[in-house]
């Protein structure tokens, strides 16, 4: 989901990043609604789809980021081989904190949304940072998490069930709530 414009450079880096041979590829926009809204549209949008929802992955890229070149073969191959439900690329909230975005340390066994540093779990790059959720500026989730888990799926919006969050954290705490294992 996009406010509004977007800079010419941004829709070059994503329009530019490698795509994994021989899949179909669909970009698909959400102009002008709040993120959540948004996501929330595009996610119902795609399932009801005979052809999209045949998909494997959807990849949700923020107006603010801009992956490299790789990034999105990098992210499926990386799910794929660690059967990973939802893989975020990892990127830093704007500001003077600038902690990343990883949520929730998945040791504690209260559920928390807590900012977590990264650590290496893999070998050489592989960089992979244990969590209850992670921001969607370019994150991989299976289609099949939509399945299991019930919508809504996204909202920005406050409500008695968990107060207020991003569209992000409140998916996570719905996987959560309806335990469901991502």
């Amino acid at each position: 989901p996009a406010w509004g414009t977007m800079d010419v450079k941004v829709v070059d880096s994503w329009m530019s990043m490698m795509k994994l041979p021989n899949q179909k590829f669909a970009p698909l926009w959400a102009v002008g609604f709040e993120v959540g809204a948004g996501y929330q549209a595009l996610i119902e949008m795609i399932l009801s789809s005979s052809e999209l929802s045949k998909f494997r992955y959807v990849l949700t890229v923020e107006e603010d980021n801009l992956p490299p070149p790789l990034g999105f073969v990098t992210l499926a191959e990386a799910a794929y081989e660690g059967d990973w439900d939802v893989l975020g690329g990892l990127y830093y909230v704007k500001g003077a904190s600038g902690f990343a975005q990883a949520w929730g340390d998945v040791t504690d066994p209260e559920e928390n949304y807590r900012p977590q540093n990264p650590r290496v779990v893999g070998e050489g790059e592989d960089l992979i940072v244990p969590c209850r959720g992670t921001g969607m500026g370019f994150t991989l989730y299976k289609m099949d998490c939509f399945r299991k888990i019930a919508a809504p799926w996204f909202s920005s919006e406050a409500n008695d069930e968990v107060g207020f969050w991003t569209q992000d954290l409140f998916f996570f705490n719905r996987a959560f709530k309806q335990n469901v294992p991502l």
